[in-house]
């Protein structure tokens, strides 16, 4: 067709070619960049080896914009886009404007589009998307305890039928307490339970708790049960802790298998996500000494405080 075009044409077609070749290459350049920069600001850790982008984010821009993200995020979770088709993406922007709610859309291969919080995402069916092994296999489960990992905040949850209870107090300072399986008689997790008593003793993360010794009575860990209440610390009134993990976004499967530390229905500490008394981070702390009235924690007068670590396995 060429030959006959430049027979007809007064310019030369190739070099038209060549120039509409340069001018998307350009385009291509420019689209490249722009979508590296909005994926590297927006992308969140929606679990474990998943990442996802906000959906407001994503109804909110250009069709030409949006769909090259919505590949993007496909590439990045699983290497390539060669099972996505433009229909496909098509789709995949309808459920982002499809309103509030968890909701998926099934794709080729095995693989899903997502929604869950507000986050779109892609993963494989049938593959746990928040719980990670990290502790001892039992003789009745495949995991005794898991690392639940759900928009960059971590959980430890107790899997099937295990239900172990560990009553802490005061008097087992000191020690480190080994929880056992009910059925199998191995070990699902540890409980350390230590006296602090100099600022290189604090240290952060999500696993521990501090909170005066003297609160320290009666303390069961334990998993969450439907009738716990949460009143957070600072907070003026509490609710019930199924609503309190709703209005947080806590995924339904983590919830029944979820570790706490409680005083009968009174929950004082949900690692990873909330307490109610003591602190488990810097601001906490600024919180606590402001409620304490004190100035720093090992002044004089300051009530002692103790370490409450669950260690995984």
């Amino acid at each position: 067709m060429i030959p006959q075009i430049r027979e007809a044409s007064v310019k030369d077609p190739v070099d038209a070619l060549l120039s509409a070749a340069d001018l998307l290459c350009s385009d291509k350049d420019y689209f490249d960049g722009l979508i590296d920069e909005l994926f590297g600001k927006h992308r969140i850790g929606v679990a474990p080896g998943v990442i996802g982008l906000p959906c407001k984010f994503l109804v909110r821009l250009h069709p030409s914009i949006a769909s090259r993200l919505v590949r993007r995020l496909f590439l990045t979770s699983f290497g390539n886009t060669t099972d996505l088709s433009r229909e496909q993406v098509e789709n995949i922007r309808s459920l982002l404007a499809g309103g509030r709610g968890n909701r998926s859309l099934s794709l080729s291969g095995g693989k899903y589009a997502g929604v869950f919080a507000g986050v779109f995402f892609f993963s494989i069916r049938n593959r746990p998307l928040f719980t990670e092994f990290s502790g001892e296999k039992t003789e009745h489960s495949e995991r005794a305890l898991s690392v639940a990992r759900c928009l960059n905040r971590e959980f430890l949850v107790l899997e099937n039928k295990e239900n172990p209870t560990l009553i802490i107090s005061g008097e087992k300072m000191g020690q480190t307490i080994e929880v056992m399986s009910e059925n199998g008689g191995k070990r699902l997790f540890s409980v350390e339970l230590k006296s602090v008593e100099n600022p290189a003793q604090v240290v952060y993360n999500n696993r521990t708790w501090y909170c005066p010794v003297r609160e320290i009575r009666d303390v069961t860990v334990r998993k969450y049960d439907s009738t716990d209440h949460i009143k957070p610390a600072g907070s003026v009134g509490g609710k019930p802790l199924r609503r309190f993990l709703t209005d947080r976004k806590v995924p339904v499967e983590i919830r029944n298998g979820l570790l706490i530390a409680a005083r009968g229905t009174e929950v004082l500490w949900v690692p990873g996500l909330v307490h109610a008394t003591g602190f488990t981070d810097e601001a906490s702390c600024g919180r606590y000494l402001d409620g304490q009235g004190i100035g720093k924690l090992f002044e004089n007068g300051a009530p002692p405080i103790c370490r409450i670590k669950i260690i995984p396995g």
